[in-house]
């Protein structure tokens, strides 16, 4: 869903200052770009752009962190760590703590990028399919990284396999290569479905009637942006909790 007047300013800004090195890298791995001269397009500027944002609130939280006096900033973060820490203990339990910081980023990371698409002269990364696409990817890895690390290798290709020998096969088809395929597209296709439509109707509605309808649009935009957030988060928990059950 490219821009019709064009790519957005920061993908502008972002284009003039790496243009050469990005064109050239993509280059040297045999990846022909249609636009050397602009090779990064609006959803890669916008995810950079989330990024910096990111880093600037943890570099703000850090340096402001109080015991005794905290700001409204850390106790909104502390409320959604103890939410996020709930969340994983109930689901995947203690051990699941070790993976909290990095399932709590990509939740924030979804969050800002659902967001972006309501600030004016920017665009929601997360319309674009291969970014909920890439990040379904991540979350595969996370929880087969977590079920190879709680078994070991052999121990979790084991607990894949299924009681019986003769149904090895079968067990194993439907236990890794069937999740491998169904649980990124399903991410996917939740996310990217959500946050399409959802940036099309508010849209095509503010040009039929653009007085106080795009303000009740906004306000549902914030809304599925939480619950998929909510969402893209709460199903690792699952997968995760599946790959160190001892009774898998």
């Amino acid at each position: 869903m490219e821009h019709a007047a064009g790519p957005l300013w920061f993908t502008v800004l972002l284009n003039k200052l790496l243009a050469a090195p990005v064109a050239g890298g993509l280059h040297a791995l045999g990846i022909e770009v249609e636009h050397p001269a602009a090779p990064i397009p609006d959803h890669i500027a916008m995810q950079v752009l989330v990024l910096f944002i990111l880093f600037a609130g943890a570099f703000t939280l850090r340096r402001r962190l109080s015991v005794t006096q905290p700001g409204k900033f850390q106790q909104v973060m502390e409320v959604v760590i103890q939410f996020l820490r709930s969340l994983v203990d109930e689901i995947v339990g203690p051990v699941g703590r070790k993976y909290l910081p990095l399932l709590g980023t990509i939740g924030l990371f979804i969050v800002v990028m659902n967001l972006m698409g309501l600030v004016p002269g920017f665009s929601t990364p997360t319309a674009y399919a291969a970014v909920p696409f890439g990040l379904s990817l991540v979350v595969v890895g996370i929880y087969l990284f977590a079920g190879v690390h709680h078994h070991g290798f052999l121990g979790y290709m084991k607990s894949l396999c299924g009681p019986l020998l003769v149904m090895t096969p079968l067990f194993f088809v439907l236990e890794l290569g069937v999740p491998l395929i169904a649980r990124p597209l399903s991410l996917t296709a939740r996310l990217w479905a959500n946050m399409n439509v959802g940036t099309v109707l508010e849209h095509e509605f503010a040009k039929l009637v653009p007085i106080l309808v795009p303000a009740i649009f906004m306000g549902l935009h914030v809304v599925v942006a939480m619950i998929q957030a909510y969402i893209f988060i709460l199903l690792p928990c699952v997968y995760l909790g599946m790959a160190v059950s001892e009774e898998h």
